[in-house]
């Protein structure tokens, strides 16, 4: 069990490039940078790179990556994606975000990373069993037959720092990925640089998830009050183009600005770009606000590229809902409470390392811990890292569901598949309308597939794709369900 991050802390980072975004060097270097890294390693990593805003009619640069086929299979890899005011910019985010990608899935997937054993082993040197429970939406902290099956339950640990509390732990982070995903995942040209963006991603996810979860009506930010020229001009390229936005304060008094977006195109040429969403964080508004607006251009033209060029299905922002009418997003437009720009919150300075102590001050008022994982590659060398924080809340599928969910994905990880069974049988007990659902019937197959009963494991498939057909799309799932048919 390696750990990268050590008690030593941050470390002084100063930034050498402020147009619009914060990084330690210029775009230019980190493209340069970002090649180079990506050329060296054994496998090709990028296929491509090429720009896909002049799909769209706003003129913002967006790009994206696309990935080798072998890594997509392997480690589970996307195409990367990537924004900017400027095309350089743009091009930077796409090339990073596909090393933070490949950065953290390889960490997750290596198993000399992870020592495994249940929580009870490791208790007092770890967070409390408490923080496992707190991103799902119900509260099972008081459960007694949840907990007490979770801490029993293997978990695989690693060396990870709590900023918080400014010490090095064991932190059983696959267990928080399986709930939360990519969120907080981040590469930058520095550790601390890619520290501050993940936090500002988990805090953007988590603050667009309580105003879409409990509909907040939050304060309309009064569009002639910005006065950063960058942000003016990207707003007015939405103007130009006849698109509308309604601009909102989204930082709900943590401290952190956050920007929320909904940008109301009535001449898209796609009804999934009609109405769209973004939210943009960091310590500095202007940039939170850059970034939001960058954010809504970037996904424009991702959904224009997957459905006009992929033929693939777009869906909306992350933890966004999909609005069909402004109507359905009147808490988004309301325009009852109004704020000027300048009265939120911001603070900015010249070293990441400082920038990252005052976030970290800002949200141990409210309770929340930073947890951070350094999941640098060891052949890229370029700094990445995961942050957690395990108060914060998503609007994803898997907070949605019971923990046994998840304790049936920890088994599963580790190859116990008669224990996971288990666990879906105990998940299914308490929300029996999860015996419907498609993708858990195929996790639940694959489980039986394993141990090699194959009847009830082409059932389970059998259902999930009668209730899901879109299932039949995914070449990963119809191989694995021709093997199972094969043994039969």
């Amino acid at each position: 069990m390696e750990g990268h991050f050590t008690s030593i802390g941050l470390r002084s980072s100063i930034k050498g490039y402020t147009f619009g975004q914060d990084k330690v060097v210029p775009p230019e270097k980190t493209i340069s940078n970002a090649t180079l890294r990506l050329n060296e390693i054994e496998m090709p990593v990028v296929e491509k790179v090429f720009r896909i805003d002049n799909l769209d009619r706003i003129g913002i640069p967006a790009f994206t990556c696309q990935i080798n086929q072998d890594l997509k299979q392997k480690l589970g890899l996307t195409d990367s994606f990537g924004k900017g005011v400027t095309a350089e910019q743009a091009q930077a985010s796409a090339l990073m975000e596909a090393i933070e990608r490949l950065s953290c899935m390889s960490f997750l997937r290596e198993e000399s990373n992870f020592k495994i054993a249940p929580y009870s082993q490791f208790q007092g040197k770890t967070c409390s069993l408490t923080d496992l429970l707190l991103p799902f939406d119900k509260d099972y902290k008081d459960n007694q037959a949840i907990i007490g099956d979770l801490i029993q339950t293997p978990l695989c640990w690693t060396k990870s720092f709590s900023l918080t509390k400014n010490k090095e732990i064991l932190y059983p982070i696959r267990w928080f990925t399986y709930i939360y995903g990519t969120t907080g995942f981040a590469a930058g040209n520095s550790l601390e640089e890619a520290i501050l963006q993940g936090i500002c991603e988990v805090l953007e996810r988590h603050s667009i998830s309580s105003v879409v979860k409990e509909k907040i009506t939050t304060p309309s930010i009064e569009v002639n009050s910005i006065q950063n020229p960058i942000a003016k001009e990207l707003i007015s390229k939405f103007y130009s183009a006849g698109i509308e936005l309604f601009i909102n304060d989204f930082s709900l008094g943590l401290g952190v600005p956050t920007v929320g977006i909904l940008a109301h195109d009535t001449h898209s040429p796609l009804k999934t770009i009609r109405i769209y969403n973004a939210a943009g964080t960091h310590l500095n508004r202007d940039n939170a606000l850059i970034r939001a607006l960058i954010e809504v251009a970037q996904h424009r033209s991702q959904v224009l590229f997957r459905e006009g060029i992929q033929k693939k299905e777009g869906g909306p922002t992350y933890c966004f809902p999909r609005f069909k009418s402004l109507d359905e997003a009147k808490y988004l437009t309301n325009k009852n409470i109004k704020v000027k720009f300048n009265k939120l919150p911001s603070y900015s300075h010249k070293d990441f390392k400082k920038e990252i102590e005052r976030t970290v001050q800002v949200l141990s008022d409210s309770h929340f811990e930073v947890v951070v994982t350094d999941v640098t590659h060891p052949s890229l060398k370029v700094p990445a890292v995961m942050v957690t924080i395990s108060k914060s809340r998503l609007n994803r599928p898997t907070t949605k569901m019971n923990p046994y969910f998840i304790m049936a994905r920890s088994y599963i990880g580790i190859g116990r598949y008669h224990e996971a069974i288990e666990c879906f049988e105990k998940a299914f007990e308490l929300d029996p309308l999860e015996r419907e659902n498609p993708r858990m019937l195929c996790r639940l197959g694959l489980c039986h597939k394993r141990i090699k009963n194959y009847h009830m494991a082409a059932q389970l498939f059998e259902r999930a794709f009668e209730l899901n057909p879109k299932l039949l799309l995914s070449k990963k799932l119809v191989q694995e369900f021709a093997a199972i048919v094969r043994q039969l």
